[in-house]
């Protein structure tokens, strides 16, 4: 020991520069650990919270001057002029790399947020409470020609755990129910490989993981939403370009329950049918991918309740590009256990403002004593027996829609009549009358046309409509839709004949044949067979003969009409196919006038 003090007596620089070093590492060691944060907390909190326009408080900092690791513990962002919290963390901490010295560049080894909490609410005003917070961070558009700036923040392993989001919708939206509020949790994430840099903004991420993501009422904790994995790669985003670029996404086992309570209100906000939100000029997404996805449909306001579930579904969207002319391709299939089987095949342009999609559904091998809360409700019937199957095709074409459904029931059976409030007055026995083929088989096919900027627009509305639409016609205007069904013309329940004679005219003499195969087409049908005698034109022709007096001319016009009326029934009865039974003789007068202007002499038929 005493050669060493000796050593450093006759060595006096090196003794100054071992002083020097052991002052400068206690430096670096009391500045690090003590100063740094005592003079960064505060400067930290006044510089963000005029950046953010809101209070912005930390419970501690602290920075570990040797492994370069930054940890901010507690930090919260008040609401815009008030003491309530809107965002923050229970912890950041940052390991950054000693090559940050070297760059102009900050760059991070891995960084870990444990715990971020955001709280997003829609206001009356149809603004959000973070609105004007997005204007003071997004920089602005960087000027025509201006160079690129270099990445200013690199984080090579971003993770968040455990994020929670609460948000809370406008009173009076009325799409929400309950509270209108909801809370969303984020078990983990991890990004990888994050730049970012400004002048223009330009974010570069190599891929992001999120996982176990879930959305629940506030109220009473039910699951809305959620998904165990969501993995998308290759992000590169450019604001001075206005460009968007993505490798791939792919969501596993997504999952959405909808409940319509007996309000009509609905736990979920309504996604319309319109135009996307904005996107970028340019934006490419080369594939989407949706695997094992899950939707849980329950009606409240129907009893007994409506319960649906489509499970394994399976969705793949193709070369989704804002560029010009450019398509999009889009699978879907599904299982929708005692609803069918679902598929969905249409494209898209996202180039175009509404997306100008076309799409075809398929439902097939549905149970159709499923809906029988609905046809409880609307028909006042329960379905007993039966099977759907179901063809959508719409398209959309500048703001229009337009499209048919087409429906094939089969086996249908209907249970014994219930009252019901909401009954829509369709003449169910009619419409079966009309509908049944002879396999039991009832098939609709009606338009479907809409108008995008319709601000009570809502797909499932106007499929609706034009399903409630065409069973009216169908029992409204039977002989159109029995002359549809066999190709016939206008008219076919109206045959006019030669005044004073049963001999059918020719431009009425087709109209036997069509009634007879619309009988054979549906046979639960039965027709009235009613006289059309006019004493003008009929009484000219008929005075040619003799008569006795003013009496015997009625009876004589009585035993005409009778006369054309078993001529029709005979013809009608010539097939063999046709029973008596279906056949019956009406009044003459007993039909309104309306339905026989157009012919004087003749019969008219009528659904029986």
């Amino acid at each position: 020991m005493a050669a060493v003090i000796k050593y450093f007596r006759i060595h006096k620089h090196l003794r100054r520069w071992l002083i020097g070093v052991a002052i400068a590492v206690a430096a670096y060691t009391l500045i690090g650990f003590l100063i740094l944060p005592w003079i960064a907390r505060p400067l930290f909190e006044s510089r963000l919270s005029k950046r953010l326009g809101r209070a912005v408080a930390i419970e501690s900092l602290n920075f570990n001057p040797y492994s370069l690791v930054l940890e901010l513990e507690k930090l919260s962002i008040a609401e815009a002029g008030s003491t309530e919290r809107f965002a923050g963390f229970d912890l950041l901490r940052a390991n950054f790399k000693l090559s940050s010295v070297f760059r102009s560049a900050l760059v991070i080894e891995d960084l870990l947020i444990e715990k971020p909490f955001v709280r997003i609410e829609r206001q009356a005003d149809g603004l959000f409470n973070c609105s004007e917070l997005i204007e003071r961070l997004v920089p602005a558009p960087a000027q025509p020609g201006a160079k690129k700036a270099s990445p200013w923040l690199v984080v090579h392993n971003l993770r968040i755990q455990d994020t929670e989001f609460l948000f809370i919708d406008a009173p009076k939206h009325k799409h929400l129910s309950g509270d209108q509020s909801g809370q969303a949790c984020l078990a983990s994430s991890r990004i990888s490989d994050l730049k970012v840099a400004l002048a223009p903004l330009r974010i570069e991420v190599k891929s992001v993981d999120l996982n176990q993501f879930s959305v629940r009422e506030k109220s009473g904790g039910d699951l809305i939403a959620g998904f165990a994995q969501f993995f998308v790669q290759a992000i590169d985003y450019d604001l001075g370009a206005d460009r968007l670029t993505v490798g791939g996404a792919w969501l596993q086992k997504p999952v959405l329950n909808l409940i319509l309570e007996q309000s009509g209100g609905l736990n979920l906000v309504g996604i319309l049918f319109g135009p996307l939100p904005p996107l970028p000029k340019t934006a490419i997404l080369p594939q989407i991918a949706l695997h094992m996805g899950a939707v849980r449909f329950i009606d409240r306001s129907l009893k007994p309740h409506f319960v649906g579930q489509v499970k394994d579904i399976e969705i793949g969207l193709r070369d989704f590009s804002t560029v010009a002319g450019s398509q999009a391709t889009f699978v879907v299939k599904a299982d929708a256990g005692a609803q069918g089987a679902v598929e969905i095949e249409g494209t898209a342009k996202p180039s175009d403002r509404s997306l100008n999609p076309t799409f075809k559904l398929k439902l097939s091998g549905a149970d159709f004593t499923s809906f029988s809360p609905y046809t409880l409700r609307y028909v006042s019937h329960p379905i007993k027996t039966g099977r759907l199957d179901l063809r959508v095709f719409l398209a959309v074409s500048g703001r229009k829609i337009s499209g048919k459904i087409k429906a094939v029931m089969s086996n249908i059976t209907l249970g014994d009549e219930r009252e019901s409030p909401d009954d829509i007055g369709i003449p169910v026995e009619l419409l079966l009358a009309l509908l049944r083929d002879g396999d039991n088989g009832l098939e609709l096919e009606v338009p479907v046309s809409g108008d995008l900027d319709d601000p009570e627009f809502a797909l499932g509305k106007i499929i609706w409509r034009a399903i409630l639409s065409g069973l009216k016609k169908v029992v409204t205007s039977p002989f159109v839709f029995l002359a549809n069904l066999v190709g016939g013309g206008e008219d076919i329940d109206l045959i006019a004949m030669e005044p004073g004679r049963t001999r059918i005219l020719a431009d009425s003499t087709g109209k036997v044949d069509l009634l007879i195969l619309a009988l054979k087409k549906r046979p639960g049908l039965r027709l009235g067979i009613a006289s059309i005698t006019d004493p003008a034109t009929d009484g000219e022709a008929l005075a040619r003969l003799p008569r006795k007096s003013l009496a015997a001319g009625r009876e004589q016009l009585r035993k005409l009409g009778a006369a054309r009326v078993e001529v029709i029934r005979k013809a009608l009865l010539a097939d063999p196919a046709i029973s008596p039974k279906r056949l019956f003789i009406r009044k003459e007068g007993s039909i309104e006038q309306k339905k026989v202007s157009k012919v004087n002499n003749g019969v008219v038929i009528v659904i029986q």
